[in-house]
């Protein structure tokens, strides 16, 4: 049995990865597939009209205003944020596939967006 403990391993590897130690392909993929993402979010934000309730529902939650709602620029509490922008990202179902079929970049980016503007 090995004593290496790949989650360890990996996050250790994250922590002290820089944007500059990415291989070019990586950065360029992940600048496309944000792009894409924002893309989505917009286009739902002025074309879906169950974009609305989700809207209300997040403008009811209260909490603090730490991170934004794209396209609408309120300013609502991460969770909110990261619930909204989620929900824009794949409404129209437009958002990036991976080529396993998942679509990463609409169920993972909201969070991490919602982190970074909270801090």
């Amino acid at each position: 049995m090995s004593n290496t403990d790949f989650s360890r391993d990996l996050a250790a590897y994250i922590a002290s990865c820089r944007f500059e130690d990415l291989p070019l392909e990586a950065s360029e993929t992940a600048k496309k597939s944000l792009l894409d993402l924002i893309g989505a979010i917009l286009a739902a934000s002025g074309t879906v009209s169950t974009v609305r309730g989700v809207l209300d529902i997040v403008r009811e939650s209260g909490g603090k205003p730490e991170c934004t709602v794209l396209g609408f620029g309120d300013r609502v509490s991460p969770l909110m944020a990261a619930l909204a922008n989620g929900a824009m990202a794949h409404c129209l179902d437009f958002d990036d596939v991976a080529p396993d079929g998942n679509h990463a970049s609409s169920t993972r980016s909201e969070e991490h967006t919602s982190e970074l503007q909270s801090h």
